[in-house]
């Protein structure tokens, strides 16, 4: 039966394409670049024709039935085992690249090192990359839309385990991997007994493993900012919303 007709070549295009569809569908790839794509595409599409293929031929081998790959490429139960093939492979594929939940689950039942995590959906990713815009993510009850547009320069201070020091600036980049996120702050001070000392340079890079919580806060309201502004021989903001949060809450 010829299923496709003259379109056969469809079945060494659409593939590569519904696989990469269904893992879209799962994570963003953030561990692979744009260039190498067009090689994922084309293993994916390799892979979701090879797999029915040889099966059929083994399968011929077992019974005595001749392969004929012309023939055996049109039929419709072979078609089908394409794309079936090409779906599961997008599907596996995907959780490979991701943190979701099905990738949780799976990793619960296989391990940690089985099922690959790895994406810009984690929270830590997402608050850096929105911290210096309006989409960051800010439920202050008190403050006005206005303000909050007005101090997008916010701060972040970084918390360690044990008796390493903190670190309070600027987030200018960020790389997170799946065993050690580092981020580089610019400008930034390093934090002892509570008092900023402010870093004699462009920045610092962090290694954050160990990292037991961070903190954001406005610039105007940072102690980091405002030794940097008193280094600058400029006055230091007085416009902090919270100049009463250090005041103790009655009993």
């Amino acid at each position: 039966m010829n299923f496709l007709g003259d379109q056969r070549w469809l079945i060494y295009v659409l593939p590569g394409f519904i696989a990469l569809f269904v893992a879209s569908f799962i994570s963003d790839f953030p561990q692979i670049r744009d260039s190498q794509l067009p090689i994922v595409y084309i293993a994916l599409t390799a892979m979701s024709v090879a797999i029915p293929l040889l099966a059929v031929h083994i399968y011929g081998k077992l019974r005595g039935i001749p392969f004929e790959f012309d023939s055996t490429i049109r039929s419709p139960m072979v078609l089908s085992a394409i794309f079936f093939s090409s779906v599961v492979l997008g599907f596996v594929f995907g959780v490979a690249h991701t943190t979701d939940y099905v990738s949780r689950g799976l990793r619960g039942v296989f391990g940690k090192d089985i099922v690959l995590t790895s994406s810009h959906s984690e929270l830590i990713k997402v608050l850096f990359k929105n911290a210096y815009n309006e989409k960051f993510t800010d439920g202050q009850p008190h403050l006005d839309s206005k303000y909050k547009r007005n101090h997008t320069n916010r701060y972040a201070i970084f918390t360690f385990a044990g008796d390493r020091k903190s670190y309070e600036g600027v987030v200018a980049e960020f790389f997170g991997t799946n065993d050690k996120p580092q981020v580089y702050l610019s400008p930034a001070c390093s934090i002892e007994k509570g008092d900023p000392i402010v870093v004699r340079g462009p920045g610092v890079w962090l290694n954050l493993e160990g990292l037991e919580d961070i903190q954001f806060v406005y610039s105007v309201c940072s102690k980091c900012a405002s030794e940097l502004e008193l280094a600058a021989g400029n006055e230091p903001s007085k416009k902090c919303p919270f100049y009463n949060a250090s005041a103790k809450l009655p009993n």
